[in-house]
């Protein structure tokens, strides 16, 4: 208390003493109050200068993020614009480049009746195989090239000649130029009801050959090369193909091969479906290699580095052999035969067999000397049938796994 208030208390004290403690009481309450009062202003001044501090930076950082965000805004639609264009033009020139709109045609038509085989070297370009119903045999040879640009017959040399029953073309061009597209494209046609069955021997150093058969038609063997592409063909009935590639990728769809298909990639893809031969063998040295549906006696599936799929694997035969080897790498088993005899072997990794044993009944061991995991199953259905698989899967460093399921 101070000495004012000290004072006051005194002198009423005199009078009356209960009115003493009360003003006493109205005095220190009304100091207190003002004191508080007084206390609570100065808390709600410095309480209003601090949230009035906090709500300045606070449209200051969002004055910042909204900046930002605009500015990342209308860059990033400039850059989506910009990158439209840019893939549009990019897109208009490859089509350009695949599909030109001119072009320098040769045609040429054999009569002969005595063709037993076409041969074509190609430099640059595309091969198309087809058939018509036209009684002689058709070679359309394009020079094709990018409108605004001139084509010169002197960047190109191209023959069709015929000798004994060999058609010999050559199609010899310029290494490929952006600017002009310049490119061959040549389209051998023979009749579907043809005297002979003809066979196709080529190579094509940078280009794609596309082979569009019918089952009905029977051919000749086939031996077809492409350095740097791509190898389609299906619906083919011939007695042997064989299809190789430097650097691309191969597919081979409903083909009939009395003898065999062999598949041989060094850097790229084989893809097959619905084949029907007595051998197929498919190699692959870096890439992929996927097989289903396949009707063969002996199946050989070889990677050195990469993932190998083989589906559905049958046989005229009682008696089938199958073989997957992967040096690096994964592959893939998948079977409906009733009775197998399988050998998985690699150095490290990892081997699996699935089957269900309502299915299947397995007998299987495991070698771990060697790191063989071998064994035999079959299927007791009335339905299945005698036919015997004898599987081995030899996967250096990788993963390799048999799934049996038993279709009835």
């Amino acid at each position: 208390m101070s000495n004012p208030l000290t004072v006051v208390y005194q002198r009423l004290l005199d009078t009356q003493e209960n009115q003493t403690s009360v003003m006493v009481n109205t005095v220190e309450y009304e100091e207190s109050q003002s004191s508080q009062s007084s206390h609570s202003c100065s808390q709600k001044e410095d309480g209003s200068y601090r949230q009035s501090t906090k709500d300045n930076d606070r449209k200051t950082i969002m004055k910042f993020f909204t900046g930002v965000g605009i500015t990342i805004t209308i860059v990033g639609f400039i850059w989506f614009i910009v990158s439209l264009t840019m893939t549009l033009k990019v897109y208009n020139d490859l089509k350009e480049c695949v599909h030109p709109s001119l072009f320098d045609m040769k045609e040429t038509n054999f009569i002969e009746n005595n063709v037993h085989r076409i041969d074509f070297n190609v430099i640059s370009g595309y091969v198309n195989i087809g058939f018509h119903d036209k009684p002689h045999i058709t070679i359309r040879h394009f020079d094709r090239y990018r409108a605004g640009h001139a084509f010169d017959p002197k960047t190109v040399n191209s023959q069709v000649s015929i000798n004994h029953g060999l058609i010999s073309i050559i199609s010899e061009s310029t290494a490929f130029d952006y600017n002009s597209c310049q490119h061959t494209s040549v389209d051998i046609i023979i009749p579907r009801k043809y005297s002979r069955a003809i066979s196709f021997t080529g190579v094509v150093k940078t280009g794609a050959v596309f082979i569009e058969g019918e089952r009905t038609v029977p051919l000749g063997p086939i031996d077809i090369i492409v350095e740097a592409g791509i190898i389609k063909a299906n619906s083919l009935n011939v007695i042997a193909i064989s299809l190789s590639s430097e650097i691309g990728i191969i597919k081979l769809e409903d083909t009939l091969s009395a003898s065999g298909v062999k598949l041989n990639v060094n850097t790229g893809s084989i893809t097959s479906k619905h084949i029907v031969t007595k051998t197929y063998n498919a190699n692959v040295k870096y890439g992929l290699s996927r097989h289903k549906d396949l009707v063969a006696d002996a199946v050989n599936v070889d990677i050195n580095l990469g993932y190998s799929t083989l589906q559905d694997v049958s046989s005229f035969e009682k008696i089938q052999n199958i073989t997957l080897k992967t040096v690096y790498g994964n592959s893939l088993l998948l079977l409906s035969n009733p009775n197998v005899h399988f050998s998985m072997s690699n150095k490290k990794g990892n081997f699996l067999i699935d089957y269900k044993e309502n299915e299947y009944k397995c007998n299987v061991f495991l070698n771990k000397t060697v790191n063989v995991l071998g064994g035999k199953c079959n299927n007791y259905s009335e339905k299945a049938t005698e036919n015997q698989a004898y599987i081995s899967v030899d996967n250096d460093y990788g993963s390799s796994k048999i799934n049996m399921v038993f279709d009835v």
